[in-house]
């Protein structure tokens, strides 16, 4: 056996040329044949940093999720998520809201701008804008916001944005001390106290 690169096989086939047996030889003998080679065999096996061969998990190996070698198939995905969401416990309490808690994944409405009440302005750029979403069952509202009361309604959400109970959330208000903000059920936000300097929102999350 001669194993041949490419360029030196390519020579023994120039215009004119009539190659010899051996040269036909070591053109069959310089590429891989599917019934004497056990090439793929030989090939190292993948990694996170190395291209190779890869086995296919089983479905138990899937489920057990303690095998970081082999790969996952659709099928096995889900398989997976299954049984991993079922042991799952449901959540019990959200923002004092006792009881299991059902979130719809698929919903998100996208951020909306707050209306304003009182005087309340937003403090303006580099800084978010007061708004609000709905996303998954979860309610959040973020924003910096300024002027108004120090205690007074900030806005408004709508049906759909609202509590069942009173809410009360911590709030960073100017000289970086905690302020508070009250949610009601009607969705009237109140700062007491917030601040006329400044009032952050941002980290108020709540289920509906």
């Amino acid at each position: 056996m001669a194993e041949k690169n490419r360029t030196d096989l390519k020579s023994y086939f120039n215009a004119g040329d009539r190659p010899v047996e051996q040269e036909f030889v070591d053109l069959i003998d310089s590429f891989v044949n599917r019934t004497d080679d056990s090439f793929v065999e030989t090939l190292p096996d993948a990694t996170t940093t190395q291209k190779g061969i890869v086995e296919q998990a089983t479905i138990p190996e899937v489920t057990a999720g303690i095998d970081n070698v082999r790969y996952v198939t659709p099928e096995g995905a889900k398989q997976a998520v299954q049984t991993f969401a079922a042991a799952l416990a449901p959540v019990q309490s959200v923002n004092g809201q006792v009881g299991n808690v059902i979130m719809a994944i698929t919903d998100d409405t996208g951020w909306n701008n707050a209306a304003l009440q009182n005087g309340f302005l937003n403090y303006g750029d580099p800084y978010q804008i007061a708004r609000y979403r709905r996303k998954g069952g979860i309610v959040y509202i973020e924003g910096l916001i300024k002027a108004g009361l120090t205690r007074g309604v900030i806005f408004q959400l709508p049906p759909g944005y609202r509590p069942t109970k009173l809410l009360i959330f911590a709030a960073m208000i100017s000289s970086n001390i905690l302020g508070r903000i009250d949610i009601k059920p009607d969705g009237i936000i109140i700062a007491d106290p917030g601040n006329t300097d400044w009032t952050n929102l941002t980290g108020i999350s709540f289920a509906v």
